[in-house]
């Protein structure tokens, strides 16, 4: 069996490729500063300043070869590298009692992925995540001591479903997200051990606007990326950990998205060309979510607790037909409910199981206020062949192994002619 035997009928044979024709990758500077024994260092001295510099690149997402990019990326991580370099220099850090300061200066093109629906199949979502910018603050703090902040920023992240050639030119593509700047900021107290009641991390996660559009045939493709790329199964290892009496806060998540919009249209979307724009007269529903939060906090022995709030809930009926009078507003809260009340609002709590809990503990909670509910028998139909009909059939898999004969006589036949 040749080495090459999986890539025979494979349409992406380039895992990880390079955009454009710059011939630099990526480029590091590293500087380690030696600070005599005994110096005072200033909120802005640090031990040691990474600036990155990173080509844009394409990566094919494909389940079976989750082992070569994880690899990949795992060869990219520059905070490892520096850290492990910098050793020494933490060590006499630490003897003199004063937190090793690492300062980071990221800005580059994000990697564009493409997640396709099975290794020969010729469409894929693919998703552009813009421009990633990663900068390093110090602040001292009075109630939290020294804290290391990391603003992380996306810009001009895009996601869309695209058709490839067979030289994997992208021919036509549809969009499926468009969404305002993505922030994130992390916050990690360099002196934990001294404010045992805050998390040692804490991270806010900022987003104004996300809007998806979907069409029936996109819902199918992603249900087929589902179904058929991610067919495997990755069991993580998660090693036990070593609890103490003690229980300290180790971390708190918390994020908010002002607005999230779903809009569903009839029919499929036209890959012949770059981004059409979608076909207003062909809309189906308009989901619309505002105010959603969510905050996360996990504790030394495995505890956590999650919530999240929904501050309000729309859904819209956007067809044409009888549009002047029909009610087109299928769900929204009710009259009666305040509006500044949050009309849902979960929370799951775990606890493992220890010597005075011989089971795990879990309780959901979730509380829904009142809501005016339009029940149409026509429209329930008609999204329920929306989503029903978008699935991909069994017969999709039969028709890809009756093509792959096809294209193994192809390529038999020009190996013969070029000996």
């Amino acid at each position: 069996m040749p080495n090459n035997y999986l890539f025979l009928f494979s349409t992406f044979i380039k895992i990880i490729s390079q955009q454009g024709d710059n011939k630099e990758l990526l480029r590091v500077d590293l500087s380690l500063f030696n600070y005599p024994e005994g110096f005072e260092k200033s909120i802005d001295t640090f031990d040691c300043d990474v600036k990155v510099q990173f080509a844009k690149a394409n990566i094919i997402f494909l389940f079976k070869h989750i082992d070569a990019i994880l690899g990949f990326l795992d060869s990219l991580n520059i905070i490892k590298a520096a850290l492990i370099i910098a050793s020494t220099q933490a060590d006499a850090a630490f003897e003199q009692e004063q937190a090793f300061k690492v300062h980071l200066d990221i800005a580059f093109n994000a990697q564009k992925i493409i997640i396709s629906t099975n290794s020969y199949s010729d469409q894929a979502h693919f998703l552009d995540l813009g421009k990633l910018i990663l900068k390093t603050t110090f602040h001292d703090d009075p109630k939290r001591c020294l804290v290391e902040r990391q603003n992380v920023r996306l810009k001009n992240i895009l996601a869309s479903r695209v058709k490839f050639d067979r030289d994997c030119n992208i021919i036509g593509e549809a969009t499926l997200l468009e969404c305002a700047e993505l922030n994130t900021l992390i916050n990690r107290l360099l002196y934990p051990e001294k404010v045992k009641a805050e998390p040692a991390v804490s991270i806010k996660v900022d987003w104004k606007l996300v809007h998806f559009r979907l069409a029936k045939d996109g819902y199918s493709c992603v249900m087929r990326i589902l179904m058929e790329n991610f067919s495997e199964n990755i069991r993580y290892q998660i090693p036990e950990e070593s609890h103490t009496d003690e229980i300290l806060p180790t971390l708190r998540l918390r994020a908010e998205i002002k607005k999230l919009v779903l809009k569903l249209y009839f029919g499929g979307s036209d890959l012949s060309v770059r981004r059409e724009p979608r076909n207003a007269n062909l809309k189906l529903a308009n989901v619309q979510i505002e105010i959603l939060e969510a905050l996360f906090r996990q504790n030394s022995d495995g505890s956590y607790k999650a919530t999240a709030n929904v501050k309000n809930f729309l859904l819209d009926d956007l067809r044409e037909t009888n549009k002047s009078t029909s009610v087109t507003r299928m769900m929204n809260r009710h009259f009666t409910v305040d509006p500044n009340t949050h009309m849902f609002v979960a929370s799951f709590d775990f606890k493992p199981k220890n010597q005075s809990r011989p089971t795990a503990f879990r309780q959901l909670t979730a509380q829904l206020e009142s809501l005016y509910i339009c029940i149409s028998l026509d429209y329930l139909m008609t999204l329920q062949d929306f989503f029903i009909s978008g699935l991909p059939s069994a017969n999709v898999e039969t028709q890809q192994k009756a093509e792959q004969p096809s294209i193994t006589t192809t390529d038999q036949s020009e190996n013969d002619q070029n000996r």
